[in-house]
């Protein structure tokens, strides 16, 4: 029927489907293998994401949640992910159950699917034929000639042993994680009205606690906010439990951007647009308008400026409100990114400290040169050569303090 030369190439096209339409051509193929294509990325950009240092252990772990994707078929009631390839593809009770179960964690709302596809085929007769009973949970449903004519027992088939209590065991599981992650969502999409909250509330800590340190050193400062800290930890794990809290990002900035030849996280562009503006904003605050020269002139010598008519006490409580309400809400946006537990706070704290020492006191802008510089050089270090750890970034910090002893913007006193 065909004839092609030794050395040639030939393009067969082939549509499969009811009714007479024009010849198969190339464009419909592109067209689509293009929006299967994209419908399989939309599938797997759904959900968290996960990323390792380890190149192999990361495309093991892309090349798995996309398997998952092309398997995963959008149905009325949500998703739900095909099984029976290659002899057919098609819903099984217990293979969608227990995938949808090992992804709860990534994505619920592909166990919402399964849920809802199975709920609706629950069994509510008695057929020796289909091996149904009321309540028993599908095994699995076919829809081809010998289904249809009764042939086999597979149109809707409910012979699975486990199929019924691992459908009521992925329900709970369900259950306990939808009932955390929805005011995880509330508490993302509503990150800057609370730090507004926090800010004021420390205000208040600062004239009842702070205040009484403006005189101490800067150790027992530390010291002291420490021990907040460790109370504040304990608070969480009595009122919230020592795991891991989930949390889910707003529809609108989940996904893929695509630029310049990458795939770039929607939340990690905007996060990093939101750093320059507040960054901008601060350096703007301090640099260049009154209150900020009086801040400064306060941080530079207290007494001298308290003598000159400058409100020291209420700058530093002024300040103190601003920069705990900032540290709040890049506590928030960092949730996804960071994970959130009791010990947050503690597992970041060094960090913050070092970005402080090697930026200098007194500058915004050494502050962000030292975050980046500190945070690009920990995520190579820990890429390419894992075996170090978190040596890298302090013996970085130990040959910036050494080439810039008063920080890298810092001022001398």
């Amino acid at each position: 029927m065909f004839a092609v030369a030794p050395g040639k190439r030939m393009d067969l096209y082939v549509e499969a489907g009811p009714g007479e339409r024009e010849p198969p051509i190339r464009d419909r193929f592109v067209d689509a293998i293009g929006g299967a294509r994209r419908i399989v990325r939309e599938i797997k950009d759904r959900g968290a994401r996960v990323t390792a240092a380890d190149g192999a252990f990361g495309a093991w772990l892309e090349q798995s949640r996309a398997d998952v994707a092309v398997l995963t078929t959008a149905l009325s009631t949500g998703l739900y992910p095909y099984a029976g390839i290659p002899w057919f593809s098609t819903p099984f009770g217990r293979d969608g159950i227990i995938t949808a179960w090992q992804m709860l964690w990534l994505d619920p709302s592909l166990a919402k699917g399964v849920l809802t596809y199975l709920a609706g085929r629950q069994a509510t007769a008695m057929s020796a034929f289909g091996d149904a009973a009321p309540g028993k949970i599908m095994h699995e449903t076919r829809r081809g000639e010998m289904a249809a004519l009764k042939e086999i027992p597979f149109g809707l088939y409910y012979g699975g042993v486990d199929t019924t209590p691992l459908f009521v065991a992925l329900a709970g599981a369900y259950l306990w994680v939808s009932g955390l992650a929805n005011p995880g969502e509330a508490r993302i999409e509503a990150a800057m009205g609370p730090r507004l909250a926090e800010g004021a509330a420390s205000a208040e800590a600062a004239r009842a606690l702070y205040r009484r340190l403006y005189g101490a050193s800067a150790l027992d400062q530390v010291l002291f906010t420490l021990g907040l800290t460790f109370m504040a930890m304990a608070a969480a794990t009595w009122l919230w439990g020592a795991g891991e809290q989930p949390v889910a990002l707003p529809a609108f900035l989940r996904g893929q951007v695509r630029m310049a030849g990458l795939e770039l996280g929607r939340y990690r562009l905007f996060l990093v647009a939101l750093v320059v503006v507040v960054t901008l904003a601060l350096h703007a605050l301090i640099q260049r308008t009154r209150f900020g020269a009086r801040v400064r002139a306060a941080v530079d010598n207290r007494q001298a400026a308290a003598g000159l008519g400058i409100p020291v006490d209420r700058l530093f409580t002024l300040m103190f409100a601003l920069g705990t309400g900032l540290a709040g809400l890049g506590g928030a946006l960092g949730i996804d990114v960071l994970g959130l537990d009791p010990a947050f706070a503690l597992k970041y704290l060094v960090y913050f400290l070092l970005v402080v020492a090697v930026g200098g006191a007194g500058t915004i802008s050494g502050a962000a040169l030292a975050a980046m510089i500190l945070g690009i050089c920990d995520v190579a270090g820990k890429y390419y050569l894992p075996q170090l750890g978190a040596f890298i970034i302090y013996f970085l910090m130990v040959v910036l303090l050494v080439a810039f002893p008063a920080g890298l913007h810092g001022r001398r006193a």
